[in-house]
């Protein structure tokens, strides 16, 4: 029987992905991962001139009059001066608000982002505090920023070293109630976008709550009983820089709550909202695709 040809075995090939490349950067650990969320926020705030940038304009300019004014007309007013000119730096905050904050969380929700950040490892803390971390550094460069350098500047044009003292204190209530403030207006306009996710529903719910109700709890304040004004954000603020800041307004009689009213309306305000955002996050993030506990 003649022997029959040995059969060569099947060639085999390997396919080469020549497109890959082995990740070769810094690898954080998963308790960072809320700092990349808000470095990430704070790049998206800065990325048009519409939502940040020129609500930092509007801050220098009024920065700048300010200043102006301080060193214009010197002297025992200076206190009044910065305390006045810190609320109009609520301008440009509800700027950033309307253009950006109240609309971010709604527009993850609206886009699937949502099915992307809550993929293993991200968890919704790390969603909460990152966007908290961003959006507060985003508005205390408008809210806490130019008050302390105008206090700053008032105690670098003081003529004596008297006024010098009697000028610090200042600078510890504007910085006080720049945090309050830029805390405010970080986490109530987010918890509200993370409540409804409906972008437009958000912005509106926000722009009705800061600008006609307040309003009317402001007007209540005045007619009735004082506390009910601690309600309205803007004049529960002022109360914190003009009494803390033992500041008088010229003319008949102090309009502002209480401090301890003010203080009390606003941590609470500060507290739920938070509450809010953190409850909301988590009941629709632990539901999304692949999200993590």
């Amino acid at each position: 029987m003649r022997d029959q040809p040995a059969v060569a075995p099947p060639a085999r090939g390997a396919i080469h992905d020549l497109g890959y490349a082995r990740y070769q950067g810094t690898r954080r650990a998963p308790s960072s991962n809320w700092l990349v969320i808000a470095r990430q926020q704070i790049a998206f705030a800065w990325s048009t001139w519409w939502r940040w940038k020129l609500a930092l304009g509007l801050a220098v300019v009024i920065t700048a009059i300010g200043g102006g004014i301080l060193y214009l007309v010197p002297g025992a007013g200076g206190d009044l001066t910065v305390a006045t000119t810190m609320s109009f730096y609520r301008l440009p905050a509800f700027v950033v608000s309307m253009t950006m904050t109240s609309m971010l969380v709604a527009r993850d929700m609206e886009t699937g982002a949502f099915a992307f950040y809550f993929s293993r490892p991200v968890r919704p803390i790390d969603y909460v505090a990152g966007k908290l971390a961003g959006n507060f550094v985003v508005m205390a460069c408008l809210l806490l920023a130019g008050p302390v350098l105008l206090a700053l500047f008032r105690i670098a044009i003081s003529s004596s070293w008297s006024a010098t003292t009697e000028a610090l204190p200042m600078v510890a209530v504007v910085a006080l109630v720049g945090v309050i403030a830029s805390l405010f207006f970080a986490v109530v306009p987010l918890a509200i976008s993370a409540l409804l996710g409906r972008r437009w529903l958000a912005l509106g719910l926000w722009a009705g709550y800061y600008v006609p109700l307040t309003t009317i709890l402001a007007i209540m304040g005045q007619v009735g009983p004082r506390s009910i004004a601690a309600l309205d954000p803007p004049h529960a603020l002022e109360s914190i820089a003009f009494r803390l800041g033992e500041v008088r307004l010229p003319g008949n009689g102090d309009t502002h709550p209480s401090l301890a009213a003010a203080a009390i309306a606003l941590g609470a305000l500060i507290v739920v909202a938070t509450g809010v955002f953190a409850w909301s996050v988590a009941s629709r993030g632990t539901a999304a695709v692949g999200a993590s506990s």
